[in-house]
């Protein structure tokens, strides 16, 4: 647990801008992945995911390229709310 203490004549804003400066460092980012253990993935799944990543970037910047990404996105976000209703 990170602890920030009140320096002599220092303001509110002042602490929570230290606050979030801390927190944007890599003191909290260490504590937030050991929170919880996940298992590393094999060498078959790693290549899947880094498959998609790049499909997914080059499918992005075509639609980019096309100027029809706003309507990919706005569709894709449509679709996963209505998700949970079926």
């Amino acid at each position: 647990m990170i602890e920030v203490k009140k320096k002599d004549n220092e303001s509110l804003d002042h602490l929570l801008r230290r606050f979030s400066k801390m927190a944007m460092s890599s003191v909290i980012r260490p504590v937030k992945s050991s929170q919880h253990f996940s298992k590393p993935q094999n060498r078959n799944a790693k290549k899947k995911s880094a498959v998609h990543r790049a499909r997914t970037a080059t499918r992005l910047d075509w639609l980019e390229r096309i100027g029809k990404l706003d309507e990919y996105l706005e569709r894709s976000r449509s679709a996963k709310r209505g998700r949970g209703r079926r």
